[in-house]
């Protein structure tokens, strides 16, 4: 069906331009009917001598049957005296390829012997058909009775190609129809853009308490950073303080001990006492860790150390044992 329509398009083209029908020859190809051809030669879809063989005989109208036939098979010499290959065909398979005997007349010979017959239509045709015999006319027409029907000056009816009328009714739907959509298009184009404004909207609100939030959270945060800081630095100057005075306790024990005196014995050496100091300041404990060889001395310097306390409260983190040399006299 396609491809008549595209043949009647071509007609139509044709007579427009002003070439008239019976002047002119459409052919019509068909790749089905060349697959058949190629089925009977014995030559299969994968062959790769396929193509060379449409190629081939696509050369009917230049060389003609004989040439085709020897391009088929072996080779030939064409008109210049080259030597063309042929495909290689034994004769039985080059056998299926004949021109048929339908397209003869559509040849461009045969074209060329219609055309002049084709003035002469109009005398078969005229209006005192009996003074020509039957004979006659006979002989003036075209052979194919088909051109005669189909010449435009003959009187068979012509289809006509215009376009069939709507019916009002019909039209007066479709066009119904059509408002219909077009309304829903622009309603939902207005609700689209609805929706579009309406999240901008919600957006710029979640925007806008963001920024107050991260307003709020930097000033809260500022002054937890300066409560901070401050209480930082009160906590860094007490615990400067704590470790001043901590420094300075063994310096306070020391003081205390030089001022209960030395130990009146009349003797040499000298004696490594050890002490604690408990929290309050009393003295934990005395001994002596490393004797001065005299019992005496030794005794005066564990009472020189019981003499000096109590001492001064340790703070925290100061030293409380101490081990100190005590000399003799």
């Amino acid at each position: 069906a396609a491809d008549a329509e595209i043949c009647m398009m071509l007609s139509d083209t044709l007579e427009t331009v002003g070439i008239p029908r019976g002047d002119y020859l459409v052919r019509v190809n068909n790749r089905k009917v060349l697959n058949g051809v190629l089925e009977a030669m014995g030559l299969a879809e994968a062959d790769p001598k396929r193509d060379d063989v449409l190629r081939t005989i696509d050369k009917f109208d230049k060389v003609g049957e004989t040439g085709v036939r020897a391009l088929l098979g072996e080779g030939r010499l064409d008109a210049s005296g080259a030597y063309i290959d042929g495909v290689g065909l034994a004769p039985e398979q080059a056998e299926p390829v004949t021109p048929p005997e339908q397209a003869q007349p559509v040849t461009p010979p045969d074209v060329a012997a219609v055309t002049p017959a084709a003035p002469a239509a109009p005398a078969a045709l005229a209006p005192t058909p009996l003074a020509v015999p039957p004979s006659e006319s006979a002989q003036v027409a075209p052979p194919p009775e088909t051109l005669q029907a189909q010449d435009p000056d003959s009187d068979a009816p012509v289809l006509s190609r215009r376009p069939m009328r709507k019916n009002p009714e019909t039209a007066a739907k479709i066009a119904q129809a059509r408002a219909k959509q077009e309304q829903a298009e622009r309603e939902r184009r207005a609700a689209e853009q609805q929706a579009a404004k309406k999240k901008a909207t919600q957006q710029a609100a979640a925007r806008g308490n963001a920024q107050r939030n991260a307003t709020k959270g930097s000033s809260s945060g500022q002054s937890a950073s300066a409560k901070s800081t401050s209480t930082g630095k009160r906590q860094a100057a007490a615990s400067a303080q704590g470790n001043a005075a901590a420094s300075n306790y063994p310096g306070q024990v020391m003081r205390r001990i030089s001022r209960a005196g030395k130990p009146r014995v009349r003797t040499t050496g000298t004696a490594t006492i050890s002490f604690a100091i408990a929290s309050n300041g009393g003295l934990a404990s005395v001994s002596v860790a490393r004797g001065s060889g005299s019992a005496a001395l030794d005794r005066a310097a564990v009472s020189v150390i019981r003499k000096a306390a109590p001492f001064p409260r340790p703070p925290a983190g100061a030293r409380r044992q101490y081990s100190i040399k005590i000399k003799g006299q």
